[in-house]
């Protein structure tokens, strides 16, 4: 009961509510049998709960988490196999694999790859038939190749292997995410009409959200200007630019977060762009 008790507060997704999650699993450590599947579960609670209220993580605080996890992953490894403790495992592993790929240390980062890679192969051997954890893990891939080494192709790979899990348990968050990524894969190898497309398929997605989809609509809409703003100048259809820097204003007032456009961002656009909307956005960053 405890265990789930845990799970509920750290769903909360507040502040508050991830210190109590800590608090919690604290106590099933002190509680539960060493090396159990509970004791890993706490483990695991306590890692992904430490400093989840910060929105930039230190070397510090990410090794942290890493010990933590490492000794989920640690106890859950040993664990006699069963289906709970096998999908666990893939839990952890995303997990812990996912804090190694943003540590600095490029010896990390690839152990960090390796799980992730390795919790596919799991997945598939034995059978723990997580789709949604399947998803994560591709996508985490995909960010790894895309963002770290610049290597498109494996990326887009993740991406569109995320995209299909999604599309096949509706999970539109996570759709929305991956056009979006797509989006920029096409972005980056200047295929401007394949990733406008993608921009644009990832704003669809988020009309079927609730307002849990206003990031994805504001990052779907930068990468849609950030493609235009790519392009020849008589390609570009000045009506549709200036409809979804409207939106973009006024979604970011919803948000209330400016920082999500940087003045880099803005100094290209208005080289390209015109309309109050750039304005109000001047405004808005300074």
């Amino acid at each position: 009961i405890l265990i789930k008790v845990t799970e509920a507060c750290f769903n909360v997704g507040k502040p508050l509510w991830f210190s109590r999650t800590i608090e919690l699993a604290d106590k099933i450590i002190d509680y539960a049998a060493d090396n159990s599947i509970e004791y890993a579960e706490a483990y695991h609670f306590k890692g992904i709960s430490i400093h989840k209220e910060k929105s930039v993580l230190t070397e510090e605080m990410i090794k942290e988490r890493l010990a933590i996890l490492e000794k989920a992953y640690s106890v859950v490894f040993q664990l006699p196999e069963s289906i709970k403790s096998n999908r666990l495992l893939g839990r952890i592993m995303n997990s812990y694999g996912g804090q190694k790929i943003i540590a600095k240390s490029p010896d990390i980062k690839k152990e960090g790859i390796e799980l992730l890679e390795n919790r596919i192969k799991i997945d598939n051997d034995k059978n723990i038939n997580d789709l949604k954890g399947l998803a994560l893990t591709h996508g985490m891939i995909g960010r790894y190749y895309l963002y770290n080494i610049n290597d498109i192709k494996l990326a887009e790979k993740h991406f569109q292997e995320d995209l299909n899990i999604c599309e096949k348990i509706g999970d539109i968050d996570g759709a929305s995410q991956m056009t979006s990524n797509l989006g920029k894969c096409s972005l980056d190898k200047k295929d401007y009409k394949s990733a406008i497309g993608f921009y644009k398929k990832s704003y669809n997605y988020t009309k079927k959200m609730d307002g849990s989809g206003l990031m994805n609509i504001i990052f779907s809409h930068k990468g849609l200007l950030d493609t235009y703003s790519k392009m020849n100048k008589e390609d570009l259809d000045q009506e549709d630019i200036l409809k979804w820097g409207d939106r973009l204003v006024d979604k970011i007032k919803i948000l209330d977060e400016q920082n999500i456009i940087k003045s880099e961002d803005l100094k290209v656009w208005k080289q390209n762009f015109k309309g109050n909307w750039i304005t109000e956005l001047e405004k808005m960053i300074k």
